[in-house]
C-alpha cells in the first residue's frame, strides 16, 4: 500500500512539474493568434506551455497578425512549416530545435539579421523577402534547400552557395552586391534573379544546365563585362539585361575660362566598335570613338549639364547612360577683388597709380586712356600719368583678359599760369606774390631752386645768375595755393 501510495505521488509530482514547465510570451498579438488557434498551449493568459507547443505540427500559418515579438516560436519544434510574413518583427529567437522545419516565410518584416539556420537540414524553402538583412548566415548545412528568396534586402555579401546545389530558384534582386555570386558548377539553377543591385563585374563563364532565365538589368554592368555572356548558347534567349542603371560617372566642375575640361565615363574603354554620343542640356553634342570628352579653352557657353549615352553593335537594344556632368564656367580673374590707389596730377607732379592684387594670381596690366593713345603696360605701378582717365586691363598668365569695372580717373590739381619773361623788356620781367608767408619754387623735376619770403616779387633769379627756360612751379605756404610759371626768354 505505501509502495502504490508513493507511486502515486511521483506521478502528480511529475505532472506538477510539467504543467510548471512554461514561459511568458511578450507579445499580445502572438497570445491572442495562440488564443485563436492553438489554445492547448497556453495557460493563464500568457504563459506558453512548452510541452504542448512540442506537440504542434503541420504549418504554423501566423502571417499578417501584427506580431512584434515572436519569443516562444522556438519552443514549437514539431513543426514543418512556419509562415510568419506581413508582422512587425525585428529579432527572431534561435530556432534550431525545429529540426523537420521544411518551409521558412518571413517576408515583409523588419529584421536586420537571421538566426543560424545551421540545423534546419530538411529546409527547401526559405523567404525573407523586403527585410533589413545584410547577410545571409552560414548555408552549408542547407544541402536540400530548393527556393531562396532574399529579395528587397542590403546585402552585400553572400556566404559560400557551394553545397545549395538543389536551388533552382534564387532570387537576390533588389540588394546591394557588386559581383555575380558563386554558382557551384553542379547547379540546378532554373531562374536566377540578380535585377537591381551594383553589379559590376560577371564571371568569365556561365554554367547552368537548367537555365531558363538570369536577370541582371538595373546594374552597373559595361559592354566589356556583358561581352562574356555571348560565350552562352543563345544567351539572349536566357539573359535579361536591359535596361542597366545610370552610371556614376559625373561630377561637378568648376572650371576657369580659358581652361581645358576633359569628361571621361571611365567606361568600356579598351572596347573597339563603341560609340560615345555626349548630349548637353539634353541636347545632342557629338558622336566620339573615345570615352573622352574634351573642351578646349573653355567660355561661359560651355556651362550646362552633359551625359554621355553609350552604344555597341554587339548589343544593339543596350544603351549604357551616364549621370550628369555639371560644369560652371567661372571668371579666369575677378578684377572686382583689385583695389587701386591713385594719386592726382598737381601743379608739380604727374599723376600714378597703384594697382592692388590681393587674390594670390600673378597678372599683368594694361592701362590705356581714354582720351588719346596713350598705353602703359605694367604689373600695377603706374607713373607719369597725365590724362585724366584711363582704362585698367588685367591679363592673366594663360591669357585670359578682363576689364576692371571702375574708370580709372586721376584728379588734376587747378592751377594759376603765368608767362614769364625776365630779358629786361619791362614786359613780364618779374611776378608779384601778394601772399604773406613764403614761396618755394620747384623745376618740373621737383627740384627746389628758390624761397622767398612774401609779399615779394620773382624775376627769374637764383644763386648764380638766371633760371633756365622751362616749367616751375610755386608752392605758397606749403600747398596753400600753387602758380605754375612757365619761364622762356
Amino acid at each position: 500500500m505505501k509502495k502504490l501510495f508513493f507511486i502515486f505521488f511521483i506521478y502528480l509530482l511529475s505532472v506538477r512539474i510539467a504543467v510548471c514547465q512554461t514561459v511568458v510570451l511578450p507579445d499580445s498579438n502572438f497570445v491572442q493568434f495562440l488564443r485563436d488557434n492553438y489554445q492547448t498551449t497556453l495557460l493563464n493568459g500568457n504563459k506558453l506551455v512548452i510541452a504542448e507547443a512540442a506537440k504542434i505540427k503541420g504549418v504554423f500559418q501566423a502571417g499578417n497578425k501584427n506580431i512584434s515579438n515572436i519569443y516562444g516560436i522556438q519552443f514549437f519544434t514539431g513543426l514543418q512549416a512556419i509562415d510568419l510574413s506581413y508582422n512587425n518583427l525585428s529579432a527572431l529567437p534561435d530556432i534550431s530545435n525545429i529540426t523537420n522545419l521544411d518551409y521558412l516565410n518571413l517576408t515583409y518584416n523588419q529584421l536586420s539579421k537571421l538566426p543560424d539556420l545551421q540545423n534546419l537540414k530538411k529546409l527547401t524553402y526559405l523567404d525573407f523577402v523586403e527585410n533589413n538583412i545584410t547577410s545571409i548566415p552560414d548555408l552549408s548545412g542547407q544541402s536540400q534547400l530548393r527556393t531562396l528568396l532574399a529579395k528587397g534586402n542590403l546585402i552585400t555579401t553572400l556566404p559560400s552557395l557551394d553545397s545549395l546545389t538543389n536551388l533552382n530558384s534564387l532570387d537576390l534582386s533588389y540588394n546591394k552586391l557588386e559581383a555575380f555570386p558563386k554558382i557551384p558548377v553542379n547547379n540546378k539553377i532554373i531562374t536566377l534573379n540578380l535585377n537591381d543591385n551594383k553589379i559590376k563585374t560577371l564571371p568569365d563563364t556561365f554554367i547552368f544546365p537548367n537555365l531558363e532565365k538570369i536577370f541582371l538589368y538595373h546594374n552597373f554592368i559595361s559592354f566589356t563585362e556583358l561581352i562574356k555572356i555571348k560565350n552562352y548558347q543563345n544567351y539572349n534567349s536566357y539573359f535579361i539585361y536591359v535596361p542597366q542603371s545610370i552610371f556614376k560617372s559625373g561630377s561637378v566642375i568648376n572650371q576657369k575660362e580659358g581652361e581645358d575640361i576633359v569628361l571621361s565615363t571611365q567606361l568600356d574603354m579598351p572596347l573597339s566598335g563603341v560609340a560615345y554620343n555626349w548630349y548637353k542640356n539634353g541636347k545632342f553634342l557629338k558622336t566620339i570613338t573615345g570615352d573622352t570628352l574634351q573642351l578646349k579653352t573653355v567660355s561661359y557657353q560651355d556651362s550646362g549639364k552633359y551625359t554621355c549615352i553609350i552604344k555597341y553593335i554587339d548589343f544593339p537594344n543596350l544603351n549604357l547612360t551616364t549621370d550628369t556632368f555639371r560644369i560652371k564656367i567661372v571668371p579666369c580673374f575677378d578684377p572686382k577683388k583689385l583695389s587701386t590707389i591713385i594719386t592726382g596730377i598737381s601743379c608739380r607732379k604727374q599723376g600714378s597709380l597703384l594697382v592692388q592684387n590681393t587674390t594670390g594670381e600673378k597678372v599683368n596690366f594694361i592701362l590705356k586712356s581714354n582720351n588719346t593713345t596713350s598705353v602703359y603696360n605694367g604689373n600695377g605701378n603706374f607713373y607719369g600719368l597725365t590724362e585724366p582717365s584711363y582704362t585698367l586691363k588685367v591679363i592673366t598668365y594663360s591669357g585670359c583678359e578682363k576689364i576692371y569695372p571702375f574708370e580709372i580717373v586721376v584728379p588734376k590739381e587747378d592751377c594759376k599760369q603765368i608767362l614769364l619773361t625776365p630779358d629786361g623788356d619791362g614786359e613780364n620781367d618779374a611776378y608779384f606774390f601778394k601772399q604773406q608767408g613764403k614761396v618755394i619754387i620747384y623745376d618740373k623735376t621737383g627740384e627746389q631752386v628758390k624761397v622767398l619770403q612774401i609779399p615779394s616779387e620773382w624775376d627769374g633769379s637764383v644763386k648764380g645768375g638766371k633760371v633756365a627756360p622751362g616749367y616751375y612751379s610755386a608752392d605758397i605756404n606749403n600747398g596753400e595755393s600753387t602758380i605754375n610759371i612757365s619761364v622762356i626768354y
